[in-house]
């Protein structure tokens, strides 16, 4: 019977007694409860310092209470949830309203004040002003992007578009160089070209005028010398620092900001655990567009719409609609929503490549998204091998999930200190949301409904071999995790407490024998495979797909629920290398604090230009 405690900081509104055609919606709040005899439990509720005695049975039914529903709903779903008998349901539905009058029950109205009164307004930046693109040897789709900044009807406020030139010559891709000369006559706003020379040395001035170690900047911006793995990371730190005390949005250079919905796109606004999307199949060999309706506003102005919001504004703009704003809220969300919130990442959906490596995702997919594969075995093959998808959020949701891919616009909330992700490697993007979220407890993440283009130069293909490839870690996603749980089982602090703490924890991994790292990270891999197969499992059940369909299932099941040399070697390399960068990223987070403190003094078309030279504040 007893849930996990929680906390949640807010008094409970008295209600009057419900009748059964009351339609308010009501929720239990996070509470902790344990037997104290046989016919009675004590309840420890939010943050009430006082326990509250109730009966066993009136205990069990608000443990019942997990999603906003009528009292009806709810005595009904206790019905289910307890195994009662029908004919309990009138007697549960008025021991739900003499909870209800004791203030142990939440109404919709009661959270939407309590998240208004605690989220109180604060100027936020009515722009976004400055773009960071990511190129490198890509200057056909960056053409293409900054065809898509010159044909905007309205820039909605973007001042400068920094490109950040990742490719190996230091002076950058002449191509690059070039394509920014050819546009910056025809674009209503600043461009910029930042090659690899150029960004070391404002590192360089960055860490002379604040003091910082240089050495310490270039790692967190270059990642190690002797590192093959890409820099995914490099340039999304490098506009850490450039955009620091401000909004920004970044997106890579094979992306475009030509939008796009999907039919019948749900505009309403809705708190969500974790992010859900709708995903349609383009036809093979069509126009990719065909079909999808473009977005009338751009989608700079959409992410600014929200961009550095309270969870309270973003609660005032869906307060129209309550049970859908409240639909999705569970206990757990009550209580990230107890503390002060604030929007700091926004994303959009994809049209066209989906950015993501494997296709073992698609297994996991809602059934209604997975209809269009089960008409014919021909037609199956043709629409995932194309490796073309429509994905979008399925309303405007705000989640305290971070589960990020900065390939098409993201909007960062950077006017507070933000921590880098690492340079190298994948899952660069996990790590950045984990990170903000470590620092800034109550940080929110809001996926709007609309989708970007995302066509690479040369397009993937899926092949019939992928589906035999599982889901692996790798060292951004087992950081992510770890912070995750560390940070749940934490107070909340203050800024610099957290990153004390954060440091301190990284010592602690870099200090960890070799056997103890190599069985977190193979627990690390085993819950990510166990978590798939589960998924899968369910998917299978409930969607009895088609032979063909059926029997791809079972092979990305059986791969997943496989062991192999290969596990083992990256385990082993992983383990080796976690204590080295560990130790690194702990030894320069003060410099990091430092460069970014500088920063954000100075406006970033100052930071980039040749004679930069910030004074000391």
């Amino acid at each position: 019977m007893a849930q996990d405690p929680f906390s949640f900081d807010f008094s409970l509104s008295g209600n009057a007694s419900p009748t059964p055609s009351d339609r308010t919606r009501y929720i239990a709040p996070p509470f902790d409860a344990r037997m104290i005899s046989d016919s009675e439990a004590s309840l420890l509720v939010s943050r009430q310092t006082e326990p509250v005695r109730l009966s066993i049975t009136a205990a069990r039914l608000l443990g019942a209470c997990d999603r906003f529903r009528t009292l009806d709903e709810q005595a009904r779903q206790a019905v289910n949830q307890l195994r009662g008998s029908p004919t309990q349901t009138n007697d549960f539905f008025r021991e739900l309203g003499q909870l209800a009058e004791r203030r142990l029950l939440l109404s919709q109205p009661d959270l939407l004040q309590r998240l208004q009164q605690a989220n109180s307004s604060e100027h936020r930046p009515r722009h976004i002003e400055t773009l960071f693109v990511r190129t490198c040897n890509r200057p056909r789709t960056l053409a293409r992007l900054l065809d898509s900044v010159a044909t905007l009807t309205d820039p909605g406020g973007l001042k400068h578009c920094i490109v950040l030139d990742d490719s190996d010559s230091d002076d950058g891709d002449p191509r690059t160089a070039e394509i920014v000369r050819d546009y910056r006559a025809h674009l209503p706003l600043d461009l910029h070209h930042v090659s690899r020379r150029q960004r070391r040395a404002t590192l360089e001035q960055i860490a002379t005028d604040s003091e910082a170690e240089a050495a310490d900047l270039h790692w967190f911006v270059e990642g190690d010398s002797d590192d093959d793995q890409p820099t995914y990371g490099a340039s999304l730190n490098f506009a850490l620092l450039l955009g620091a005390g401000q909004t920004f949005a970044i997106m890579d250079d094979d992306a475009s900001l030509a939008a796009f919905r999907l039919q019948e796109t749900d505009t309403r606004h809705r708190f969500a655990a974790t992010t859900s999307a709708r995903l349609v199949f383009p036809e093979p060999e069509s126009e990719l567009t065909a079909g999808f309706e473009p977005l009338s506003t751009t989608p700079l102005a959409e992410h600014a719409r929200y961009l550095g919001s309270t969870g309270g504004e973003f609660a005032t703009q869906g307060k129209d609609q309550l049970d859908a704003l409240f639909e999705r809220v569970d206990p757990q969300l009550l209580y990230e929503l107890a503390a002060p919130t604030r929007i700091r990442l926004t994303t959009n959906g994809t049209l066209g490549d989906p950015g993501t490596s494997g296709i073992q995702w698609l297994f996991t997919e809602p059934k209604e998204n997975l209809a269009a594969l089960c008409t014919d075995e021909q037609r199956y093959r043709q629409l995932i091998e194309q490796r073309r998808t429509a994905r979008s959020p399925d309303s405007i949701q705000a989640t305290t999930a971070f589960s990020l891919m900065t390939t098409t616009l993201t909007g960062i909330d950077n006017r507070e200190l933000l921590l880098p992700t690492q340079a190298r490697g994948g899952n660069e993007d996990l790590l950045f949301g984990a990170l903000v979220d470590w620092l800034h407890p109550g940080s929110l993440h809001a996926a709007l409904p609309h989708m970007l283009l995302h066509e690479r130069p040369e397009p993937r293909r899926w092949r019939a071999e992928d589906i035999d490839r599982p889901r692996s870690t790798n060292r951004g996603r087992f950081l992510a995790d770890q912070l995750g749980r560390l940070g749940a089982s934490l107070p909340v602090g203050g800024i610099d407490s957290r990153i004390q703490l954060l440091r301190g924890w990284l010592l602690s991994l870099a200090d960890s024998p070799a056997d103890e790292l190599r069985w977190r990270l193979r627990q690390d891999m085993l819950e990510l495979r166990g978590e798939t197969i589960e998924r899968m499992r369910a998917r299978l059940a409930e969607l009895k797909p088609p032979p063909w369909l059926a029997t791809d299932f079972r092979r990305s099941l059986a791969a997943h629920a496989r062991d192999n040399e290969l596990d083992q070697t990256r385990i082993e390399a992983m383990a080796r290398d976690m204590p080295r960068f560990a130790n690194r990223y702990a030894a320069g987070l003060d410099s990091w604090c430092k460069a970014w403190q500088l920063a954000s003094t100075h406006p970033v078309e100052r930071l980039i230009h040749p004679d930069f030279h910030g004074n000391r504040q």
